[in-house]
């Protein structure tokens, strides 16, 4: 009897398929150099080594490592290697891979079973080595309580600044103050503010408001060039901030791990009165609250449609509820007649039976009577016993600069 030992480097011929991850949790100066760094050493150490393939540099910058969600580069590492198209993963460090020791653990026992090496070169450690096992392991935990420890830092910080008063906008910026040494101050679009408030506190319907705005050439903060909607239009009127004051801490910070808000932590809020420049008085921001709530009793409660005011009506024709009585008050109703063998619309008083000495109107007499004007700038039309039209229009706005394209920075 004869025995052959076969060695594995004898079977698996060829060069292996090698990538690198590398990744930095900002856009600091010094953090793009390390990411930069980080780039051109892996494409260099796997270029050079006549073994090795380059199966791709995978990068994520300004991402933390406590979550793969948030990290399209590694998660597409990692779905290539379990495709079969990747052999070896080279990473700086433990840390630089994953901070969240059990996902890291779990991450790179899959990849095992797909014969997928890892080499972490910091720590010298590769998962193919079962005697790195227990320190691996090991250190993800260390990394992990490092991520832990630096996010209490933060937190600690961030409470102390709170304790002052002090709390920056940074990313979460809002609509009608720009930042100023950590100071709100009104910009450009304040009269927009403005606006938004008297209108709705005179009991403006919220779509002529949003086109209100539309004139004045304001879009969304954070989705450029798209319109105001009803949703953003009350959450502007809730906000504190326009009446000078702030509330710092509506949360509690987020968990390291998962990056939603701990509530089972304690937490402190601080309401902060006269912060900054108001940009509405107070009497104004109280007075649309009444209104903010007596508009949410007509939205959730069931009233009759003929009770409910014309803004929160609803029909086919966009003159609905605007064509008025001049004799008796009452509305217009629009209906099809049959004259000569022909159909037209005509608008005629509700009242009926003698109530009301006005008649009927034909539509084309009205639509001529706005002399082109669109639907949505007519505010009333009263038709007069005599068949004479009076039309009011709307209240508009002009833009706020004189460019022609116009976007809320």
């Amino acid at each position: 009897m004869k025995i052959t030992v076969i060695k594995p480097e004898d079977v698996k011929k060829g060069k292996k398929r090698v990538a690198a991850y590398c990744r930095v949790s900002t856009f600091k100066e010094d953090q793009e150099e390390s990411f930069d760094s980080q780039v051109a050493y892996y494409k260099k150490l796997i270029g050079n080594n006549l073994n090795y393939e380059m199966a791709g540099v995978y990068a994520d910058q300004g991402i933390s490592g406590t979550k793969t969600e948030n990290r399209p580069e590694f998660k597409r590492l990692i779905d290539d290697a379990m495709a079969g198209k990747i052999d070896v993963i080279y990473c700086k460090s433990i840390s630089r891979f994953s901070r969240n020791a059990a996902q890291c653990q779990e991450i790179v026992r899959e990849l095992k079973t797909k014969l997928v090496e890892v080499i972490f070169e910091r720590e010298q450690l590769s998962s193919f080595n079962p005697m790195s096992e227990m320190v691996f392991n090991f250190l993800t935990i260390l990394a992990q309580e490092e991520s832990r420890s630096i996010s209490e830092n933060t937190i600690w910080a961030l409470d102390k600044l709170a304790e002052r008063g002090i709390r920056r906008i940074g990313s979460h910026a809002v609509f009608g103050y720009k930042e100023v040494k950590g100071v709100l101050t009104p910009n450009e679009y304040a009269p927009a503010v403005k606006m938004v408030f008297e209108e709705y506190a005179a009991g403006t319907p919220v779509k002529d408001i949003i086109r209100y705005l539309e004139q004045m050439g304001c879009t969304k903060l954070k989705a450029k060039g798209k319109k105001f909607n009803h949703h953003d239009i009350s959450r502007m009127i809730r906000e504190i901030i326009y009446k000078g004051d702030r509330l710092i801490q509506k949360k509690p910070h987020p968990n390291y791990l998962t990056h939603k808000p701990d509530y089972t932590r304690e937490f402190n809020q601080y309401y902060i009165e006269e912060a900054h420049e108001p940009i509405v008085s107070k009497e104004l921001w109280d007075k649309c609250q009444v209104e903010l709530l007596r508009r949410a009793k007509l939205t959730h409660y069931k009233l009759p449609k003929e009770r409910l005011p014309v803004a929160f009506r609803h029909d086919s024709h966009q003159l609905f509820g605007r064509i008025i009585c001049a004799d008796c008050g009452s509305p217009y109703e629009r209906v099809t007649q049959q004259y000569k063998g022909k159909s037209r619309k005509v608008w005629r008083c509700k009242k009926k039976n003698g109530e009301c000495h006005n008649h009927s109107i034909d539509e084309a007499k009205i639509i001529e009577a706005l002399n082109g004007e669109d639907y949505e700038f007519v505010d009333k039309v009263f038709v007069k016993p005599t068949g004479d039209v009076e039309v009011t229009f709307k209240k508009r706005y002009f833009p706020l600069f004189q460019t022609a394209s116009i976007e809320c920075e």
